[in-house]
């Protein structure tokens, strides 16, 4: 029944602009091959009716949008239980076509930003996994590498697209075949690529799996390799299964391919494992029985509903997975639909953004810099956070490495999320009174008197900008204030 893994396709999958026939070995190079070699572009794939398109930055994932109105971003956050499906419902009523629901559900306060920017990896992860599903389908890849030089990785989004693959080998496969197919030359016969087995385990190998190689090779089998690394039987089978694909692992006799279920039916992606390790004491004792219970849940639906299912879990599943055996044997392992919302960080990014304001308002510009920088990870979105980073980094001369990553771009995207936002104004147009720039100085001057029209210093400095005048000067700070 199983068709033979394409041999033609090499593992590091080198068509950068080539169209091809997409198959789960052949989505997991690709997705690989552009971690990897850290590229940039647009990855389209198109199944029947469906297509989703991926865009990466620098080898990241850092957007996802699908054509099936069931994938889209808030129907995914009401799939996770992120979002109230009523709250959705009403606030589609009150907006119009071409406004952002999310953007209206954060200025109804019906949610947080830190949750949609939480939920964003969530989601993308979750497509990467479903693609893996689609048994056939077509891919295109279109690079764009000069972009990725503008912009700084470290502010990139933190989404693991092989989380996301492991994620669809344990949903878009049927359980017990995984098994056979990991297990039917047995574990121990699986051996590592060289790429595998340096001192350095690849970036990309999960870090509860990175020594994993190191149990290649050992005539040992798939259950044994799960005690020695204390990982869950089912992540380890899901893993196995990924370095054959992408050629990391090989063995000299592998079994006809696995046919996929057409679905995942469950958001299961999450993000990256957090290094903790504290939590070896069960995995001996639950063994992979236990956890197949869980993770096979979809399996019995999908010979029923492999046409209707939805792509994602009906509201009252998430809860249902999230078992305390299995919260315990997979404390390490990440992909998991019932804990994935509780990943907090480690600092408060309210309190932090409250104590970075406080240092702008003493004029501690560089303590205020340092702390943006940092809580722009956790709040790319943020309007605050972006119209402060881009005062401090233009109060401490730190003018940015490229295009896009300056003080007055942070100002740009600040203003992007609030065109009326009365910081970003004001920062905007200071800069501009600062840089002698009049007429840019002027208009802006006019855009902050447009938002807040109780502005008494943007009076007194679009008063001091004279057209006709020579040389005299602006008064860069009115009267009172520093």
């Amino acid at each position: 029944m199983g068709r033979h893994p394409d041999t033609e396709i090499s593992a590091d999958t080198d068509q950068l602009t080539a169209d091809g026939h997409l198959s789960p070995e052949v989505w997991a190079r690709l997705v690989l091959a552009r971690i990897n070699k850290g590229d940039t572009g647009t990855l389209i794939v198109r199944h029947e009716s469906t297509e989703r398109l991926f865009r990466f930055m620098q080898g990241v994932p850092i957007c996802a949008i699908s054509s099936a109105p069931d994938e889209d971003f808030t129907e995914t956050m009401v799939a996770t239980q992120a979002l109230d499906p009523a709250k959705l419902a009403w606030i589609r009523k009150h907006t119009a076509a071409d406004e952002s629901e999310i953007e209206a559900l954060i200025g109804a306060g019906t949610i947080q930003r830190i949750d949609v920017d939480a939920h964003h990896a969530i989601h993308i992860q979750h497509l990467i996994a479903a693609t893996l599903a689609w048994p056939e389908g077509e891919f295109t890849w279109s690079p764009a590498p000069a972009i990725g030089d503008r912009f700084e990785r470290s502010l990139l989004p933190q989404v693991s697209g092989v989380e996301g693959l492991i994620t669809g080998i344990l949903g878009g496969f049927d359980l017990a075949a995984l098994h056979t197919y990991v297990d039917a030359a047995d574990a121990g016969d699986f051996m590592p690529d060289s790429r595998m087995t340096g001192a350095i385990p690849p970036a990309w190998v999960p870090r509860d799996l990175n020594q994993i190689h190191t149990q290649l090779g050992q005539g040992i089998t798939r259950d044994d390799i799960a005690e020695a690394l204390s990982i869950d039987p089912d992540r380890i089978a899901a893993m196995l299964w990924l370095l054959e694909a992408t050629g990391w692992a090989r063995r000299s006799h592998p079994p006809a391919a696995l046919l996929p279920l057409g679905k995942v039916a469950t958001i299961q992606a999450g993000l990256e494992p957090e290094p903790e390790l504290e939590a070896p004491p069960s995995p001996p004792k639950t063994k992979a029985k236990p956890a197949t219970r869980t993770t096979a849940a979809p399996k019995t639906e999908t010979t029923t509903k492999a046409r209707s299912a939805p792509r994602v879990a009906p509201k009252a599943a998430a809860p249902k997975k999230a078992t305390p055996k299995k919260a315990t044997t997979k404390v390490a392992a990440s992909g998991q639909p019932a804990v994935l919302p509780t990943a907090a960080p480690t600092i408060d990014p309210k309190k932090a953004l409250d104590k970075a304001l406080r240092a702008v308002a003493d004029s501690d510009f560089d303590t205020a810099y340092r702390l943006l920088s940092n809580i722009r990870k956790d709040r790319p979105s943020c309007p605050d956070t972006l119209a402060a980073l881009g005062w401090t980094a233009w109060r401490t001369e730190n003018l940015g490495t490229n295009a896009y990553d300056g003080p007055e771009d942070f100002l740009l995207l600040a203003l992007t999320f609030n065109a009326a936002h009365p910081k970003a104004l004001e920062y905007y147009a200071r800069i501009a009174i600062e840089k002698g720039e009049k007429e840019n100085a002027r208009n802006r001057l006019l855009q902050v008197l447009k938002a807040t029209p109780n502005a008494p210093w943007a009076e007194e400095a679009l008063a001091e900008l004279n057209p006709k005048g020579s040389k005299s000067g602006l008064r860069l700070w009115p009267k009172g204030r520093s």
